[in-house]
C-alpha cells in the first residue's frame, strides 16, 4: 500500500484568484453599481492572506486628497483617518505613494511618520503594516490606491504582491468605468439642456 499527501492550498488560492478576477470582469461588463464592484474586489484582496483590510482609496480631480472609496471591514472610526488624506511626502502611505508615483509598502508602521498622530487607532485596531498599490485610469494616471492594512508588521510575499497588484488594476478598471458613465452622463444632461 501507497500513500501520498500534496498539499493543494495554493492551488485552491489560484483557482480562486481566478474565479474571482473573472467574477469582477462581469461585474463591470455587466454595469454593476462600481460600489459592489469595489467592494468584491475588496472581500477577494481579503481572502488571499490572513488579517488583511483591504481599503480602495479615490484621488480627487485636483490631485491633491484621497478618501475612502470602499473599506467593508474597516470600522468607521478608523475610515475617518482615510478621509480626506493629503497627497504627500510625508503623507499617510497612500497619500506618499501617489506622491512618489509608485507602490509604497511600510513593513511596519509604527516608523512611518505620517501614521504618528494616528498610533493609538492603528494599536486599537491591531494594524502593524500597510500596503498601498496605485491604481490606474487612463494613460497611465492615477486614479487612486489600493490599501492593505495587515495585523503584522511584515513584507509581502512575491505571490501576495502579484495578486495584489492584479486586483489593483481591476480596481483601475472599474473606477474608470464609472468615471467614464458619470461624464457620458453628464454630457447627455448638457445636449438635453441645450
Amino acid at each position: 500500500v501507497r500513500a501520498s499527501i500534496t498539499d493543494i492550498s495554493e492551488r485552491k488560492r489560484n483557482e480562486t484568484l481566478a474565479y474571482a478576477q473573472n467574477k469582477i470582469l462581469e461585474m463591470i461588463a455587466a454595469s454593476t453599481p462600481h460600489d459592489r464592484t469595489l467592494r468584491s474586489i475588496c472581500r477577494f484582496v481579503e481572502r488571499i492572506g490572513d488579517g488583511f483590510k483591504t481599503a480602495i482609496m479615490v484621488l480627487d480631480p485636483d490631485n491633491k486628497t484621497l478618501s475612502v472609496e470602499q473599506a467593508p471591514s474597516l470600522d468607521e472610526e478608523f475610515k475617518l483617518c482615510l478621509d480626506f488624506v493629503n497627497v504627500g511626502v510625508d503623507s499617510l502611505t497612500c497619500g506618499s505613494a501617489v506622491y512618489h508615483g509608485k507602490d509604497r509598502i511600510a513593513a511596519d508602521i509604527a516608523h512611518e511618520a505620517g501614521w504618528g498622530p494616528h498610533m493609538s487607532k492603528l494599536e486599537e485596531h491591531s494594524i502593524g503594516a500597510v500596503w498601498s498599490f496605485l491604481v490606474y485610469g487612463a494613460a497611465g494616471r492615477v486614479i487612486g490606491t489600493m490599501d492593505v492594512y495587515v495585523n503584522e508588521s511584515r513584507v509581502p510575499t512575491t505571490d501576495e504582491l502579484d495578486k495584489m497588484s492584479r486586483m489593483a488594476r481591476l480596481a483601475g478598471i472599474a473606477i474608470k468605468r464609472q468615471q467614464d458613465e458619470q461624464k457620458l452622463r453628464n454630457s447627455e444632461a448638457r445636449y438635453r439642456g441645450l
